[in-house]
């Protein structure tokens, strides 16, 4: 079992700290920088939470397009391999008008609409909050 807190509370906890008690403490003039990198460790918070779930249901979804089995890709960096192969496939053969069909067609957008909310989940979540998206 892993100690607490884990990477993500920890950075959950030193954002906090920078928003709420160093930001006021720095000249105007760094005080966007100071923002920019609270949300860069809430990103970073909301990857490490999320994990290779996000990867995982991408690689589902392009291999149902394609009528296929997911490859069990063992780590991250296969996993990121396969789904990269699969999305340039999908950008060929959308190129290629083999997602023409309204069928095929529907099934493409809903992927490509999942895969952006899922990106949306982890950079930017009040977008999706504000929309009722999440």
């Amino acid at each position: 079992m892993q100690d607490r807190p884990k990477g993500a509370e920890l950075l959950a906890i030193a954002r906090r700290t920078l928003v709420e008690k160093l930001t006021d403490l720095l000249p105007e003039e760094r005080r966007g920088d100071a923002s920019r990198i609270a949300e860069a460790m809430a990103i970073a918070a909301r990857e490490i939470e999320a994990g290779e779930r996000p990867l995982r249901a991408e690689l589902e979804r392009l291999a149902a397009l394609y009528g296929e089995t997911p490859a069990e890709a063992g780590d991250r960096e296969a996993l990121e391999g396969e789904v990269t192969r699969l999305n340039r496939r999908l950008a060929a053969d959308i190129r290629a008008g083999k997602f023409d069909s309204p069928d095929r067609r529907r099934a493409a957008r809903a992927h490509l609409l999942d895969s952006a909310r899922d990106k949306l989940a982890e950079s930017k979540p009040e977008h999706l909050k504000a929309r009722g998206l999440d």
